[in-house]
Parts: structure tokens; C-alpha cells; sequence
């Protein structure tokens, strides 16, 4: 699927210390964040032309999803496009996070990256036999994790131990991450609604 492979480009961009790889992955993360919102275009323009028949009930719970699914998909692109601004923001302004900022965060590009792929394997899944128990526990992870980094950092923030740019950026990396889950775990939930229409 075309939108976990553009947010594979940002753990590598995050961590690579190549210039070169990292504008022409921005450049690639640029052109799929296009072509998602084509796709999001093109999807809801049919959806909406084959809606235009009256619908059974049914019918118009899997319009619903579906229309769900794909406005979060097209989310999903726009927040790895936001995460490769901070990245290339973060590299402009020289702005250096400290080993352990950089851990959490490379801890929380992995919990996403799980999150996604359990999305990924629903969507591919027979829909009635999903339930959506593990991309729950996974999102949940993910916002317990994300309340500890806040927490953290916000001590650090009192402690006067980073700049008011590196706040602003981390916070923007931490932020972008788990709203990029939240949209995962909406299309799930999708899934699951359809399923019990």
C-alpha cells in the first residue's frame, strides 16, 4: 500500500545523515502526499456517482465506510508529509535533539509503523472476521507512550533543558506521530462499524 511505503521514507529520512537521500526522499514523500490526494478525488468523486441510485441499507453502510476509509487513508498521507516538513525543518535550522529525544521518538515511529501494518492487514482482511482488539491495544500504546514523552518533556521544558525551537520541534514530531495513529485506528474502526450494519 502506497501510504506505508511513503511513511517508511521517514524513520530512514530522520536518521540519515546524507543530504542527498534525504531531499529526494522528502521529494518522493512530496509526490505520493499528491498522488493520495488525487486518489481521495477520485475515489469519493465515483462513490458519490454510484450513490446517486437508491441504496439499500446496506449499501449505504459500505458507502460510509468506504468513504471513511479513504478520507483517512488521504489523512494518513498528509501526516507524513507534515513529519518530512519537521524533518527537513529540523535539518535547515541545525536543530539537534538529544539521544534520548531521539530515541523515543525512533520508539515511536516503530509503534506507528505496527499500528499501520495491523491496519493494513484489516483492510486486506475479510471484513466480518475483523475486531479490531489488537489495532485498539496498539493505539493505546501509543497514546500512553506519547503522555510520557509530554510528561517528560514538559519537566525538561521547567528545567530550562532545550531551546524554545527544539521544544517546538519536538513536540511537533511526537504530536504529528500519534495524530497519524489516530487516523490509523479510525479506518478500523471503519472496518468494524461496517461490519456490525
Amino acid at each position: 500500500m502506497r501510504v506505508l511505503r511513503m511513511y517508511d521514507f521517514l524513520p530512514t529520512m530522520f536518521c540519515s545523515s546524507d543530504s542527498k537521500e534525504k531531499e529526494n526522499l522528502f521529494e518522493r514523500t512530496s509526490k505520493y502526499e499528491e498522488i493520495t490526494d488525487r486518489m481521495e478525488l477520485e475515489i469519493t468523486s465515483y462513490i458519490s456517482k454510484a450513490s446517486e441510485n437508491e441504496m439499500s441499507p446496506t449499501a449505504i453502510g459500505n458507502v460510509e465506510a468506504m468513504l471513511k476509509i479513504v478520507d483517512n487513508l488521504e489523512s494518513i498521507g498528509d501526516s507524513c508529509y507534515l513529519i518530512s516538513l519537521s524533518i527537513k525543518q529540523k535539518d535547515e535550522k541545525k536543530i539537534e535533539f538529544s539521544d534520548h529525544q531521539n530515541q523515543n521518538l525512533l520508539t515511536m515511529f516503530d509503534m506507528v509503523k505496527e499500528a499501520l501494518n495491523e491496519m493494513n492487514h484489516n483492510l486486506c482482511s475479510v471484513y466480518v472476521d475483523v475486531n479490531g482488539s489488537k489495532a485498539t491495544e496498539i493505539e493505546n500504546n501509543i497514546n500512553f507512550f506519547r503522555d510520557k514523552i509530554r510528561q517528560e518533556h514538559n519537566q525538561s521544558i521547567i528545567h530550562g533543558d532545550y531551546s524554545y525551537q527544539t521544544d517546538i520541534l519536538y513536540t511537533n514530531f511526537y504530536s504529528q506521530l500519534e495524530k497519524l495513529a489516530d487516523y490509523v485506528i479510525n479506518i478500523t474502526e471503519a472496518i468494524t462499524k461496517k461490519k456490525n450494519t
